[in-house]
């Protein structure tokens, strides 16, 4: 065997070899640039419009993530959270304070109170949804720093969080949050609800343990989001349900089914 053929079979051994090998596969991630993009067009508002903006990676279940802050110049607040894998929407959390002008416009007319059933109509027309495709898990009416807002949450049929407060007199939403189902690593687009027969099993299990916790049966509930996620690499059930006026939030260990976080509050309070 010549030089020539010799190289070329150590060539062709080598990239058989190399190719045999386990190396991750690194797929393009968006710039913070992009980030910022996205971020802004999704709310509409103009970078020259801002007078802050901020952002910064961090990493959340394993997964690198970009956290994009920004406030408006009439005081609005946003912050979005994004997959820097591909740029999609995690969360975002929207404040418009007490400073909004066309807030305290719609005082000074002395606009009626508007309906609760309003309130969830606003809520639903924001997020685009339709009644008959959320499930409502919490709908009140409370006092926050002297004035009545109305307190809506609801997810929809794919698992996404809405929650929302919106201003009783003048039906303007002060803030809302949202956040997108969550994808189960290494399965895909699998969010809560839409899980393997595997998860939907620990759901089922993961609901037994907070009832017993409750001391209340299934029948005696409201069921939230019950979904998979996790924490520090470890597999958790987080949810919530309701009895009566109180709402129960709840992280359950999925290998021992035992509750590592429990909160309980009254909704009215």
């Amino acid at each position: 065997m010549n030089k020539n053929m010799l190289s070329a079979a150590v060539c062709l051994a080598s990239t058989v070899l190399i190719s045999s090998l386990p190396f991750p596969v690194l797929a393009a991630q968006i710039t913070e640039e992009a980030a910022k993009s996205i971020a802004l067009g999704d709310s509409g508002i103009k970078e020259d419009d801002t007078a802050w903006l901020h952002v910064k990676t961090g990493h959340e279940d394993g997964r690198q993530i970009y956290e994009v802050k920004f406030f408006t110049k009439a005081y609005v607040e946003y912050q979005y959270e994004l997959l820097a894998d591909d740029g999609s929407v995690l969360s975002i959390e929207y404040d418009a304070g007490a400073t909004l002008s066309n807030h305290q416009d719609a005082l000074k007319k002395g606009t009626s109170v508007i309906t609760l059933e309003k309130a969830k109509e606003t809520a639903l027309l924001h997020a685009g949804a339709k009644k008959d495709d959320v499930t409502f898990t919490k709908t009140s009416s409370e006092l926050e720093d002297g004035r009545q807002v109305y307190d809506i949450e609801f997810y929809t049929k794919e698992n996404q969080e809405y929650d929302f407060e919106i201003d009783a007199k003048t039906g303007i939403i002060i803030n809302w949050k949202y956040e997108a189902a969550k994808a189960m690593p290494g399965s895909g687009e699998v969010g809560a609800g839409q899980t393997a027969d595997s998860s939907e099993d620990g759901i089922r299990q993961a609901k037994a343990a907070a009832l017993q916790m409750a001391g209340l049966t299934d029948d005696e509930v409201t069921w939230g989001r019950v979904h998979p996620d996790y924490d520090d690499g470890k597999l958790i059930y987080e949810g919530k349900f309701f009895c009566g006026q109180m709402e129960y939030e709840f992280e359950i260990d999925a290998a021992t089914m035992s509750i590592i976080n429990w909160e309980v509050e009254n909704i009215y309070d």
